[in-house]
């Protein structure tokens, strides 16, 4: 059986805006973890009505608060056919949670495509630039960044071509999806 998880914006309830970063990518960064895992399908929805549309068996709820000047993070699991919640929480950064919640969902969830935070957040503020001078092997990054450029397609394939040059990337998904990018913009369907 294929089992769609749902992964829901994390609400901030430390009252300080500069984290509301972590909102979004922290779904995000947990998505690119387990996508491609075995029977499992995360998908991202911005409320529990829509993913339960969208087919999920299970969907994440969380929040980030501060606790003794400490970021703490508390998610719920919840099954969309019973309504039973297992909770789990974790302290440490955005890196570090995202990589116990996806261990949580699933034992084989890979690592995060960075282990640089300035990185991460430059991302989920759509400072692509910033996020790959960081860390030039940061793929979401240059997928990213290349699919915000897709209107000036010139721009688009020479940042494709370089993200496809940094012999680092860490996972074989993101470049196998910046090569279909790149393909698509060169207009090469063998590709």
């Amino acid at each position: 059986m294929v089992d769609h998880i749902a992964l829901l914006p994390v609400d901030n309830l430390t009252g300080d805006s500069t984290l509301d970063w972590i909102r979004d990518a922290l779904p995000a960064m947990v998505l690119s973890q387990l996508t491609g895992i075995g029977n499992l399908v995360p998908i991202r929805a911005a409320t529990s009505v829509e993913a339960t549309s969208q087919g999920a068996h299970r969907v994440v709820h969380g929040y980030v608060e501060r606790r003794g000047g400490a970021l703490h993070f508390s998610f719920s699991v919840e099954d969309s056919g019973t309504h039973r919640m297992r909770t789990v929480a974790f302290d440490g950064d955005a890196i570090a949670v995202s990589s116990r919640l996806s261990k949580e969902i699933d034992p084989g969830a890979r690592p995060f495509a960075t282990t640089q935070l300035a990185a991460v957040e430059a991302w989920a503020r759509h400072d692509f630039a910033r996020a790959v001078e960081l860390d030039p092997n940061f793929g979401p990054a240059w997928i990213a960044w290349v699919q915000s450029l897709m209107s000036v397609p010139g721009q688009a394939i020479e940042l494709a071509d370089r993200g496809l040059a940094q012999a680092g990337l860490r996972s074989p998904l993101e470049r196998a999806e910046l090569a279909l990018v790149a393909a698509r913009l060169h207009g090469d369907s063998a590709a």
